[in-house]
């Protein structure tokens, strides 16, 4: 299901896509869905909005789906809302960026001469902005008067922002995990890899990564989550600040994201392990990440791609060589054309909306 009629992955030949542009039908389509099966499907979130959606339903929808534990309000919230997030990580003492939650303009002059540049703003529920600011996360903001300029535009149009240093470095020094928790909060399924580049460029999504095995990694994202007591799948991103060699901790996300096809590439397909585990189907012992993976969403990345040999980062020569050894893909699959053949009409759609009309 997904609220985008021209999603790509619609046109799978694998999938029965639905349509539902709102909450309250989503629910009841779903409970429909529900009732034609002979037991319980199961319900895996891959979007914000729809963790959004599951926070406020998943209590009636637990008597129709198996679903991780994780998709409940109180967890939902501490992941989605990034000003939870963070003062959660402080509590822990996990580290991150220097991180502020001023409350009034004034309070913001004051951190502006005393925070290090570049810093960005950024909202507490990116994925209700991210439309506001035209497909981007945050915004970025390099001396304070326009720190200070910047905040009081977007406090206008919402509350609840943050502001916080920028780890320096490229994409290649952002390190991800992927993991399924089972009901005791232990990992089954475990993968670190990092990213090579991002789209949007610098602040977004990965658009090109490849696995790379970090222990550090997982140790600090397993520390994390049992804390939490967490169960399900979730997909988290550090940033190693060259200037200290700490792993500073980004963000974490209790789902699916974009990139986890190459945690099967790489021997360690966490969303199927989750499913046989939900599904009360005997899994093997942990996962281990024995081959090499490396992903591609194309169309995005040869976006950023340019972005980059304009600045002067990245010449024809590393971009073909960047491009070797590729064999998972956000959206091609050898034997599921439909997909490929779309993803221009939607990624012209997706363009339109983001970045042109903001929304």
């Amino acid at each position: 299901m997904d609220k985008d009629t021209w999603c790509a992955g619609r046109f799978s030949k694998y999938i029965t896509f639905l349509c539902e542009s709102n909450a309250d039908s989503l629910y009841k389509t779903l409970l429909n869905v529900a009732s034609n099966e002979k037991c319980k499907p199961i319900l895996f979130c891959t979007e914000d909005y729809y963790l959004h959606f599951l926070a406020e339903y998943s209590q009636e929808l637990q008597e129709y789906y198996v679903m991780p534990e994780s998709y409940v309000r109180n967890t939902i919230d501490v992941f989605l809302n990034k000003v939870k997030f963070y003062r959660m990580c402080m509590k822990h003492s996990v580290d991150l960026s220097p991180t502020y939650f001023p409350s009034d303009i004034s309070e913001v002059k004051s951190i502006s001469k005393e925070i290090h540049y570049p810093c960005v703003i950024k909202p507490a529920l990116p994925h209700l902005w991210r439309k506001r600011l035209k497909g981007k996360k945050m915004v970025k903001v390099n001396k304070s008067r326009e720190l200070v300029l910047q905040y009081d535009i977007l406090s206008s149009i919402g509350d609840d922002l943050i502001i916080q240093e920028v780890v320096p470095g490229g994409d290649e020094l952002i390190h991800v995990f992927g993991g399924y928790f089972n009901r005791d909060s232990k990992p089954l399924a475990v993968f670190t890899g990092r990213k090579l580049r991002q789209f949007p460029p610098r602040f977004g999504s990965a658009s090109l990564a490849e696995s790379l095995w970090n222990q550090e990694i997982v140790e600090k994202s397993v520390s994390i989550l049992k804390k939490m007591k967490f169960h399900g799948i979730c997909g988290a991103e550090f940033k190693l600040d060259p200037r200290s060699g700490t792993f500073r901790i980004m963000e974490i996300n209790i789902r699916p994201t974009l990139w986890f096809s190459i945690t099967d590439a790489s021997g360690v397909n966490v969303v199927y392990l989750a499913y046989r585990d939900l599904a009360d189907l005997p899994c093997e012992d942990l996962s281990n990440q024995e081959k090499y993976g490396k992903w591609i969403y194309f169309v995005r990345d040869f976006a950023s791609s340019i972005y980059y040999m304009i600045c002067g980062e990245l010449s024809i020569k590393r971009w073909i060589e960047s491009l070797r050894g590729v064999n998972a893909h956000a959206i091609y699959a050898g034997d599921d054309f439909s997909p490929v053949i779309f993803m221009p009409i939607c990624s012209a759609k997706e363009f339109l909306s983001y970045f042109l009309l903001g929304g």
